[in-house]
Order: C-alpha cells, then structure tokens, then sequence
C-alpha cells in the first residue's frame, strides 16, 4: 500500500464516506499513532481534488483547539493524495450513539449532551466569528465528531471533516438546488423545495447541533417522528412528554421535559434568526435545564443593532453570529423565498424578556418577534419624573418676622401717645 511506502506501519481502515477512507498508522520516523484520511481513487478529478485541497485550507485556517489539525500533506507520484492528523481512538459520536440505541439503554443524560456537544458549540462559535467572513462547516453529524479517550482541557469531543466547509465570502462547492451536507442534519432552509437556492448560513450548522442534542436524549432521529411532507415543509418538534419519547429520556430529562421542550423550541425554529445566535447560547440553556432551570438570560435571536421594521418583500435579518461575521459587520439580510414565513409584518418594538427555563417550566420559549407597545404601555414604561426641589422658605419666614415686629412697635407706640 502507498501510505506503507510513506513510512506508515500497522495501516487499518477505521473509517470513511464519499469522499476518503480514513486509516489509523504507526509513524515509524516518530513512532506514534496517527490517523490518515486519503482521496477515494475515484474521485481524483475536478470535484474531488477541490475539496481535497479545500478541507487542507479551512483547517489551516481555523486555529480552534475544538477541531481536527492536520500534520502534513501527503502525496506520491502517482497521483495518491492524503493528510496526516491526530488519531482519536474514542471512536466517533455516531457510532456512540448506535452502541446506546442498540443496547436498548435510555438515551443520554442532559449532562453527558452537554459533555460531548460544548466542544462542538465552541468549535462552531470559534469558525463563525472568524474574520473577516467566518467559516460554515455545513456538514455538523455525529459521524463528523471525534471523541477522545480521556479529556483534554479542550474537553472530549472535536469537530471534523471540513471537505464542504466554506467561508461566508466563497463561491459555493455544491450546486444550487442540491442538497449540502447530509440530509438528515440539514436545515429546513438548505433542505426544502421552499427554499431552493437557500444559501448555508452560521445558523445552518447550529440547527444541526440542535438535532443532534435531540436525537442523544431521545434516541430518535427528528426526521423519525414526522412525515417527509412535514420534514420538508414546516418541521414541528414533538414535546418531550410525549409517550413515545418519555420511556426513552434518561431520568435527568425526564425531571425538565418542559424545561427542554421551550429549549429545542428555539433551537429548532423553522426560521433561523428566531433560533440561538451562537452555539453556546444553546449549550448553555440545555445545560439550565439539568438544574431544574436555573436562571439563564438566553439574548434575543434578533441582535439589538438590526432593523425591526421588516419589509413585506420577505427579507429578514440577519443573525449576528459572533464579532467578526460578515452578518454582524455588515447588518446583512437573509432572502426568503418561502412565502408562509417571508410573510412577516412590521413591528414597532423588540421584546428582549430573559428566558428561565425553570420560573415557567410550562411556558414557551419566548418569542423574538418585536411585539407592538400600546400608548398606555408606552407612557407607564416611561421614566417618573423626578420631584422637583422644595422652595428655600427661610427668606419668606425673616421677611413675615420683620414685618411682625414692625407691627408690634407700632401698635405699642400709639397706645402710648395715645395713652
């Protein structure tokens, strides 16, 4: 074998997809285990060699200790192409979650979600506020999150697989109208006939670590519990209480099913800016939950600085994913073509309410649609004016003195003339 001849030992597939077989190696210069992902022969043309090579450029890019790195490019002449990079002999987060589904076990507790997911959130926040545009992976799935042995104080999991990553700023790998990345961890804007030509956004890549939260504390699949009409038209995720989905819950979940119903109720919005703006965001709030709802301020899907006035036309605003966005820099809009939801209609102000989960365990998560103050609402908001100060009466109290005795020697001096 070629990667034999590169000075690799003990060569064994662990692993691959449609575009490279990954295998785990001795190097016999360092002696130390490795991982090597090489270009399936087949795809060593146009298509394949660019995402080869553009994979290599989007993990050079990122400086993330939350991602895979790569150690060197390898290449021989006869045209095998392939890079060198950490082993993670933990096994993929998929396969985790196939070893717990087949063992019948209940699904995962919100803490060991949130174990295995912070990583992940961090990674994505970390690529989306990169300047000067960021970087969409596009392809955020269980099978594409390594996990470690034993904890780094980068945590357990990372994210890899960069083959269909891009920039905010590059030309798009994928044809218009194809679907990106894998369906089921798709987003209803990339994965929709409603939304055909739909560009991937920052908020694509946090939906898909919204359905992989849901799918380690339920066992299911999102695309499970629905029709495909629904799955490709209005998704609408089933409570946790729900029979099916109960005998499932692990029994941390089972104590916050409401609390985590009002989270996923935001994370997996049909429409991305009412979603979570950064990754964490969501972390943060299922992690709430595990304690009953301890208060968590969840800031608003729609950023401060962003128009609330939304034209008919369908355009909404942009999320403000992270300091260095192009969204955030440049107040971008996203372009709907869906007309149910494009249909949205102006507002005067911005409800910015904290979300507890654990106050109101019954309640939803709060809306982000600016709501319309009444002018009662609008003059009792108002400030109370401040009490003005009270007069100094010290000079009116010396001058009705003065006055006093004048009168008290005039009325003596007359009664003694006339006396």
């Amino acid at each position: 074998m070629w990667l034999e001849r590169q000075g690799y030992a003990n060569v064994r597939r662990i692993g691959g997809g449609g575009m490279g077989t990954v295998f785990a190696a001795t190097d016999v210069d360092l002696g130390r285990n490795v991982a090597i992902k090489t270009v399936l022969p087949e795809l060593h043309n146009e298509e394949g060699l660019k995402r080869f090579h553009n994979e290599m450029k989007a993990l050079a890019a990122i400086h993330s200790s939350y991602v895979t790195h790569i150690n060197k490019k390898l290449a021989d002449t006869e045209g095998n192409l392939g890079f060198e990079m950490e082993l993670f002999e933990g096994g993929t987060l998929e396969e985790l979650i196939r070893e717990r589904r087949h063992s019948n076990e209940p699904g995962f507790s919100i803490s060991d979600v949130v174990k295995y997911l912070r990583p992940v959130a961090k990674a994505l926040d970390q690529m989306h506020s990169m300047r000067p545009d960021g970087w969409i992976h596009r392809d955020v799935k269980p099978a594409n999150i390594l996990l470690r042995r034993r904890p780094t104080d980068s945590g357990y999991s990372v994210l890899s697989d960069f083959g269909i990553a891009i920039s905010e700023g590059q030309s798009r790998l994928t044809a218009v109208g194809n679907v990106i990345g894998t369906e089921n961890y798709s987003s209803p804007e990339s994965n929709s006939r409603d939304y055909s030509g739909q560009e991937a956004s920052f908020s694509g890549d946090n939906y898909a670590l919204a359905l992989i939260a849901f799918e380690m504390l339920t066992m299911y699949h999102l695309k499970e519990v629905m029709s495909e009409s629904a799955w490709r038209t209005k998704r609408i995720v089933p409570a946790m209480g729900t029979p099916t989905i109960m005998e499932r819950l692990d029994p941390q979940a089972a104590m916050a099913t409401q609390q985590i119903d009002a989270v996923m109720e935001r994370a997996l919005d049909n429409t991305p800016y009412r979603r979570f703006p950064e990754a964490c965001q969501f972390i943060d709030a299922l992690e709430a939950c595990r304690n009953g709802g301890a208060e968590l301020n969840a800031r608003s899907a729609v950023p401060e600085n962003q128009a609330t006035n939304y034209p008919a036309s369908g355009q909404l605003p942009a999320m403000g994913f992270g300091m260095g966005s192009a969204h955030n820099l440049a107040g971008g809009a996203q372009n709907w073509s869906n007309p149910s939801i494009a249909a949205v209609p102006s507002y005067g102000g911005l409800s910015n309410a904290p979300f507890n989960p654990g106050i109101n365990p019954g309640a939803s998560m709060p809306s982000t649609r600016p709501m319309q103050q009444s002018p009662q609402q609008v003059q009792s908001a108002r400030p109370a004016q401040p009490a003005r100060p009270q007069k100094d009466n010290n000079n009116a109290l010396m001058i009705a003195a003065t006055i006093l005795i004048i009168i008290t020697i005039a009325i003596t001096t007359i009664a003694l003339v006339t006396g």
